[in-house]
């Protein structure tokens, strides 16, 4: 799990519960390890507790619409597997930004640190966009979450891959 493509990230967040929650998937952006509190509580019929960074699916899951939007979730690796390359040892670092339609990547080494895909029209994630000009606005958009991400969270490695040079 130290890749950001969608079949090692998208892990699957199954609820039910007899006559609660209703069948079927949603398109709701979550956050399975910062979701989690607030939604137990909220099904449980417990305040939930205020600073927790987590939005309750209690809404979604039982057919109803939510009183939140998210626009983008955010993951993090750090690969500490692998063999040196050309004698030097790369542990880098990385996160993903996923909003509905995209997905930024970026890293703390390496040449090409960061990667934008349009998984509208590439789901197999094979064409890297952030160098294509039509996509500069939408780049600079993801940059901007993982930045606003990183302040609220105090994730200062996402902010000095940030203001590493980006060319």
């Amino acid at each position: 799990k130290t890749v950001f493509y969608d079949e090692s990230v998208r892990v699957p967040f199954i609820m039910k519960w007899e006559g609660k929650t209703i069948k079927g998937t949603s398109d709701v952006l979550l956050n399975t390890g910062t979701d989690m509190i607030p939604t137990l509580c909220d099904f449980a019929g417990i305040d939930i507790p205020a600073g927790l960074p987590g939005k309750s699916l209690m809404a979604p899951a039982t057919g109803k619409k939510s009183n939140w939007k998210r626009d983008y979730v955010v993951s993090e690796n750090y690969m500490v597997q692998g063999s040196p390359v050309d004698g030097v040892s790369l542990k880098p670092h990385g996160r993903m930004v996923r909003s509905t339609r995209y997905k930024y990547c970026i890293y703390s080494e390496g040449k090409n640190r960061e990667s934008l895909v349009d998984m509208q029209y590439d789901s197999l994630e094979m064409v890297n966009q952030s160098k294509n000009p039509l996509y500069q606005d939408i780049l600079k958009q993801h940059r901007m979450y993982l930045k606003e991400h990183a302040e609220q969270s105090d994730d200062k490695m996402a902010l000095e891959m940030l203001n590493k040079d980006l060319k």
